[in-house]
């Protein structure tokens, strides 16, 4: 199997096998990777590398935008969907005006995003002992917060 197609394989069957939070981490990873990407071209003499790097970020915050559960935790997603759409919008600019300092700037919200995420994630890992145990009927408390956003 050639090694683009291994590849392929490989992140589809880690993308199916990724919990959603983990998927939010990997859409993080990817935007800030683009957004670098993007970063090294805004100069260059091929502006389609530039333009395909921004865009697939705008799409990624459209995902994640249209993945929010406004009924789960309606302050949370009204912040995200407003900092999403700085971010998109930011974006927007950047690329009209081939702008690192504004490509820099949307790094820095991802970032910090994916990083918080990470941390979201590695404390409900560590909480997990305290949520309802199987093989009993004893309740155990459950954090006081939740990963759905």
């Amino acid at each position: 199997m050639p090694q683009s197609q291994a590849q392929a394989k490989y992140i589809r069957d880690e993308i199916q096998s990724a919990s959603p939070q983990k998927i939010i981490v990997m859409l993080y990873d990817r935007s800030i990777k683009s957004l670098e990407d993007a970063k090294k071209t805004t100069q260059s003499q091929d502006p389609f590398e530039f333009t395909a790097n921004i865009t697939k970020v705008e799409q990624i915050l459209a995902e994640l935008m249209g993945a929010l559960k406004p009924d789960i935790a309606p302050e949370l997603v009204l912040n995200l969907t407003r900092l999403y759409e700085f971010m998109y919008s930011h974006l927007v600019k950047a690329h009209d005006e081939k702008s690192e300092e504004k490509i820099e700037q949307v790094l820095t919200l991802l970032r910090d995003l994916r990083q918080t995420w990470v941390d979201a994630i590695e404390k409900a890992k560590d909480e997990e002992p305290y949520q309802q145990d199987a093989q009993t009927t004893e309740t155990k408390p459950r954090p006081s917060f939740t990963l759905q956003a």
